[in-house]
């Protein structure tokens, strides 16, 4: 059974308000799971007889030169966006072409408001600025306030808070935005040698690679004076909270002594 489509006239009254700017952005939109039904993959066929002209008339693609395109003021718009909720400009991509802009909101608002625009995070009210520009705090201060955050929001590992600013961005940006989302990227002379994840977050945990044991011999002595007979009862051992932190757990990915002992 053939598929019903809108009529031409509703169907480029819908596409034209996606505001793409050439056939390459339609192709996208058509692969991705956004477009209705109702609106072909490819109109020069499907309205070859129904008033079908070219791609430029089909997209309305040469608007964006126009001069007498009614759009609200930069202020206005800024209103209306904070009223659909957009926080970021993937959410105001994915807004644009779910056609629910408003004729009189440009879908290029960085073209149409030129004079005003500073930045994505001005125009949707979240304060966000980019990373390359962005002015963090000092380790040191940095490394204070992330405890406190760790510490209220139970972040106790580098995936637990990955998963917190992925999904708390509008706690980041509003309250710790001088807190940088990749420390150890940031602060790449301070991270090791200040404990990594366990010194930023203030778990004190630190990666077994970055701990300080104490040399194969003097750990191999202190653990033969425990008298243990099996691996399962060393694991035990490690298990209870007795273990010295300079005795590893796993001796043998520590020590090279290991392979010939």
């Amino acid at each position: 059974m053939a598929k019903q489509f809108r009529d031409f006239e509703s169907a480029r009254k819908f596409v034209r308000k996606l505001g793409f700017k050439n056939t390459y952005e339609w192709q996208e939109y058509c692969k991705s799971d956004n477009k209705p039904n109702d609106i072909p993959s490819n109109p020069q066929k499907n309205y070859s007889d129904q008033g079908w002209i070219n791609w430029t008339d089909w997209l309305d693609s040469n608007t964006f030169a126009k001069s007498n395109r009614n759009y609200v003021s930069f202020i206005e718009a800024k209103k209306i966006v904070r009223e659909f909720k957009i926080i970021s400009e993937t959410d105001w991509r994915k807004f644009c072409i779910s056609g629910k802009r408003p004729d009189d909101l440009p879908s290029k608002p960085e073209r149409v408001y030129k004079k005003e625009w500073t930045s994505w995070g001005d125009f949707l009210s979240t304060g966000y600025i980019a990373n390359q520009k962005r002015n963090y705090l000092p380790f040191d201060k940095a490394s204070k306030i992330s405890k406190i955050i760790a510490s209220k929001y139970k972040i106790k590992t580098q995936k637990d808070w990955y998963n917190f600013i992925r999904n708390n961005k509008i706690i980041m940006e509003n309250e710790f935005p001088k807190i940088p989302h990749n420390p150890q990227t940031t602060y790449k002379k301070d991270w090791l040698k200040n404990g990594g994840w366990g010194g930023f977050l203030g778990t004190g945990t630190v990666a077994s690679q970055f701990k300080k044991y104490r040399p194969f011999k003097e750990a191999r002595e202190f653990v033969r004076s425990l008298e243990l007979k099996t691996g399962r009862e060393w694991e035990e051992y490690c298990k209870s909270g007795n273990k010295p932190d300079d005795i590893p757990s796993v001796p043998s990915k520590v020590y090279k002594e290991w392979k010939n002992k």
